[in-house]
């Protein structure tokens, strides 16, 4: 056995322990930080809901992440994890009446995957429609299931 194999497996055990407290920590409801200037800027940080697919080819991951543009997304690939970041921006001020509560100025985006096996994360493809970012992983040649037909002798 490969010393290599219980590294690789204790190593996504603790990004799995990772993601989960980033989701708890940086739930949906949980305010950010003021920035420093700004203070009446408010940062709101989510965690994005996700569906992950896999099948024989790859592996789908569909987020929603509302009120983001396409352009203010990054999707990066790494080992087994899919992190995805992003932020908007409201520039306009509104002068007409005044301000009871003003918080929707800035929100942040942030969510780490684990993914459940080997891609070739260069190929991977994202697709953006109405708030909904779907990212498409080809699995590795390697870790995609081969049927071999049994022959008789």
């Amino acid at each position: 056995m490969s010393l290599m194999r219980p590294l690789s497996s204790l190593r996504e055990d603790l990004n799995r322990v990772f993601s989960d407290l980033e989701q708890e920590f940086l739930s949906p409801w949980s305010p950010g930080r003021r920035r420093l200037g700004e203070p009446e800027a408010f940062l709101a940080v989510w965690t994005p809901p996700v569906d992950v697919v896999e099948d024989e080819k790859e592996i789908r991951v569909k987020a929603l992440v509302p009120g983001i543009k396409p352009e203010d997304l990054s999707i990066e690939v790494e080992d087994h994890t899919l992190c995805l970041s992003g932020e908007s921006f409201k520039k306009e001020e509104e002068e007409k009446g005044n301000f009871y509560r003003k918080e929707i100025t800035h929100a942040k985006v942030f969510r780490r995957i684990q993914l459940p096996t080997d891609v070739q994360g260069e190929k991977a493809k994202a697709d953006f429609e109405n708030g909904m970012l779907t990212v498409t992983i080809p699995k590795s040649e390697e870790t995609r299931r081969h049927k071999i037909k049994v022959s008789r002798k």
